[in-house]
């Protein structure tokens, strides 16, 4: 669907393939969220574009308590994670960045 947020019109919508929730504003998708599709075996991998738009940013809380998630790779269009992007994702042990992002790094499977 198509919001109007602060006078600008914003698409929300869900990408069937990964599960994941995004928004779009101004060219840029920002993952809002994550509904596990039908048979995830745990391993997500965030892709550079969503719905045509170039992924820029995880939102506050977007994928938190999802005990199901155990990988996630996160491409280099990332340069925003929001506070507790991940928080109480309990499985989540393996935690890989895109050489490319100039924002973050995974350095044993820590985020920073």
């Amino acid at each position: 669907g198509i919001m109007v947020i602060n006078g600008e019109p914003v698409m929300a919508a869900t990408d069937s393939t990964t599960g994941l929730e995004y928004s779009i504003s101004n060219g840029n998708a920002q993952i809002t969220g994550f509904n596990a599709p039908t048979g995830f075996n745990g391993k997500l991998t965030i892709p550079s574009t969503l719905g045509g738009a170039s992924v820029t940013s995880i939102s506050t809380y977007a994928l938190s308590w999802d005990y199901n998630l155990t990988s996630i790779s996160i491409p280099s269009s990332v340069a925003s994670i929001g506070d507790g992007g991940f928080y109480a994702c309990f499985n989540l042990t393996t935690i890989i960045v895109d050489p490319a992002n100039a924002y973050y790094k995974a350095v044993d499977n820590i985020l920073s």
